[in-house]
């Protein structure tokens, strides 16, 4: 830091393997928020200087827990639907425990599923409701652990998307502030926290 200075700007090639979009601020005595307000007055202005474009400001902010929990992802894509769903409180009670590999095809007349006749007709109608399952949908599920789960999830919702031409010509930006990363994660290969 420089005497007389509270923050400054620094933009410029790095030399360590970083993201060269990558803007690196150094500032003392600061709080999330003055953060959170400098970065957003930098792009806005940015984006308007350059691109002609006017951003909203505040950004929306999403902890990291709900964009893994709602898009699989801790940088999730908002621009289309088809937002996850946890439906396991559906079936807790249920005699049908695996359900991997599961999915449910919804035709007018009935459920096309290897799991359909294992599921009561309770847990189809509040699966239904929670889901807001229609002719023609078809809904995927994940089994095993929380993060894994989402992470598959979420690629095949990135996947199925770029198949739907979801974002064909769309030219939307969508600026959000995931919040309350976890320090560490559990690696599964190395048996340890990292």
């Amino acid at each position: 830091m420089v005497a007389g200075m509270e923050r400054y700007f620094q933009i410029a090639r790095c030399f360590r393997d970083e993201d060269l979009r990558a803007v690196d601020i150094e500032a003392s005595f600061i709080t999330p928020e003055d953060i959170y307000n400098l970065v957003e007055g930098l792009l806005k202005r940015v984006y308007k200087e350059s691109l002609d474009v006017d951003i909203p400001t505040p950004f929306p902010r999403m902890t990291w827990r709900e964009a893994m929990d709602q898009y699989g992802s801790d940088k999730p894509e908002r621009r289309f639907g088809m937002k996850l769903t946890d439906v396991s409180s559906i079936f807790e009670n249920s005699g049908f425990k695996v359900f991997s590999s599961a999915y449910i095809k919804v035709r007018e007349e009935d459920w096309r599923s290897p799991i359909s006749k294992f599921l009561s007709d309770e847990e189809k109608q509040k699966l239904t409701e929670a889901l807001n399952i229609e002719t023609g949908d078809l809904v995927l599920f994940a089994a095993g652990p929380w993060e894994p789960s989402c992470d598959i999830l979420g690629r095949v919702r990135l996947q199925c998307a770029e198949f739907m031409e979801l974002l064909k010509d769309n030219t939307e930006r969508d600026f959000l502030w995931v919040i309350e990363f976890p320090l560490v994660g559990w690696d599964e290969e190395e048996q340890r926290w990292v």
